[in-house]
């Protein structure tokens, strides 16, 4: 059935009117105080395999990020299987396998995207065996181009990180091997520009377990912080050039703690230059912020005393509740993921555990488009028989939302979250149709088609409200089953509605 737009005779949307003013009517507000919630309905199976890496970029275009992942059992006693599976994303935090993407490759143990060929499309390479390169053909599709575009090694690849490394504005790759005892280590690999590699510089004939790149000393150039595969050792290599690093360790790095089990590299003192957010390998590990002077030298002037992990597994720094710093989420692999807020350069919050249980990785990625960001987080299940899952966390700071789909003859509840202390009101939007692309705005990114959405009531919070819930009754008229209903809402500060940020879309099928 065509959807018939307002002003025409008979229109669908004259028939929705009566009940989405309604909607306006009946609504509450209430406090709510957690950052996160746990959606489970995402498309990521349970799988008896641990997660290896997993990778989000929007592959074909459509405005929405997709998932690369690999699942592998290594840990496991009984014969190795791994498995490789492409996600397709619609863009509200659900994904669904997409069984195009090519099955017979190694097992892999990192993944990067990036658009490596200069032709506007993600690319994909996969720290796999002696390396994979898969080439996007533009729509999500891709092909295994490994032979053509990457240069032959004679070691295991473990991690890859892509990087302008000499300033010819294409990607280049810098890849760790895990090779140990003085064979494989850190290989560096230049671009042609249409995606074809060549090893330019081995800078390490150590195993690498990780990379870390950015500008440390201010000079635009890329250098490197690796950490080796045996106790997780830093090492700092400081760009003199195109393709040239000096090892300066021992100058311009701080001799303790002695290892990086993970880290980000960030701006955590915000004095414009980037430092490292790090927990050792340790089973009782106290993180630490390596300070960086500007120059590059690094000192551990900020310890997190108050925070104890179990084996940390995972990290994501990033400003989870908007206030202006730098805030952590770590993973404990024997303990929880712990939300770690900041209040200022060198004092934090106590750590807040967010329930999920033992954590393999962390990743923040704002899945949803409303401009915070949510984690992606894998985690076991039970033990035995092992048990694997990946959960997505929902930011709360602006989010809409509804449990349960939409039914004709009964009420419809839609709620609505933003944790900003300024906010006061929130205005709700719904249409039948929304973009097909999102339209990038002053306020974040638009989903619904102005021309063809509603605007409810507004909501006015109290001081202490940071939930709006509205009730919508939805008439009892068979001809609105199957249809798409679709929500974004606009949250507005009192003092500055310049500062007014749009939600997430929250898009239903009318049962």
């Amino acid at each position: 059935m065509g959807i018939v737009w307002i002003g025409e005779h008979e229109t669908m949307y004259s028939r929705l009117r009566p009940f989405l003013i309604t909607l306006g009517l009946a609504a509450s507000t209430t406090a709510q105080t957690a950052q996160f919630d746990t959606r489970s309905a995402t498309g990521f199976p349970a799988s008896p395999a641990y997660l290896t890496t997993l990778s989000f970029a929007d592959v074909d275009g459509d405005g929405d990020l997709d998932a690369y992942a690999c699942y592998s059992n290594r840990m496991a006693s009984s014969s190795r299987v791994f498995t490789h599976v492409f996600y397709r994303g619609d863009g509200q935090g659900g994904f669904a396998i997409d069984a195009t993407f090519p099955a017979q490759l190694p097992e892999s143990m990192d993944s990067e995207f990036g658009d490596f060929d200069g032709d506007g499309d993600q690319d994909l390479v996969l720290a796999a065996a002696k390396g994979v390169y898969l080439e996007n053909d533009g729509t999500g599709h891709f092909t295994d181009a490994t032979a053509a575009k990457l240069p032959p090694s004679t070691e295991d690849s473990w991690t890859v990180v892509s990087a302008d490394l000499d300033g010819d504005n294409d990607l280049d790759l810098v890849m760790g091997e895990l090779g140990l005892f003085n064979v494989g280590g850190i290989h560096c690999l230049r671009n042609d520009g249409a995606g074809k590699f060549t090893r330019a510089v081995q800078l390490s004939t150590s195993g690498t377990a990780n990379f870390y790149i950015g500008d440390v000393n201010g000079d635009k150039r890329p250098d490197i912080i690796a950490t080796k595969s045996i106790f997780y050792r830093p090492s700092l290599f400081v760009s003199t050039g195109a393709f040239t690093w000096a090892d300066q360790t021992a100058t311009n790095w701080p001799t303790a703690p002695s290892s990086v089990r993970v880290a980000q590299l960030v701006d955590w003192d915000s004095d414009g230059d980037l430092d490292l957010v790090s927990a050792p390998n340790s089973s009782a590990a106290m993180p630490v912020v390596y300070l960086n002077d500007g120059k590059g030298v690094f000192s551990t002037t900020f310890s997190m005393t108050n925070v104890t992990l179990r084996s940390p597994d995972g990290i994501a720094v990033v400003d989870v509740d908007e206030d202006g710093d730098l805030d952590c989420v770590f993973g404990e692999w024997n303990g929880d993921a712990q939300l770690v807020l900041r209040l200022s350069n060198t004092s934090i919050a106590n750590p807040s555990a967010l329930g999920i249980g033992r954590i393999n990785e962390v990743l923040a990625v704002d899945v949803d488009h409303d401009g915070d960001e949510d984690l992606v987080i894998d985690h076991l299940i039970s033990p035995s028989p092992a048990k694997h899952e990946i959960v997505l966390m929902l930011n709360h700071q602006r989010q809409i939302h509804a449990g349960n789909e939409p039914m004709i003859g009964t009420t419809w509840q839609m709620d609505s979250w933003s944790l900003a202390p300024d906010v006061r009101y929130v205005v709700n939007f719904l249409s039948l149709d929304k973009l097909s692309k999102r339209i990038e705005t002053p306020f974040g990114f638009l989903g619904l088609d102005p021309a063809k959405s509603l605007a409810l009531l507004p909501i006015v919070l109290s001081a202490t409200a940071t939930t709006a819930t509205q009730m919508l009754a939805i008439p009892n008229s068979a001809s609105l089953r199957g249809l798409r209903l679709h929500a974004q809402g606009l949250v507005i500060p009192r003092l500055m509605p310049t500062d007014s940020k749009l939600t997430n879309v929250w898009s239903m099928t009318i049962r």
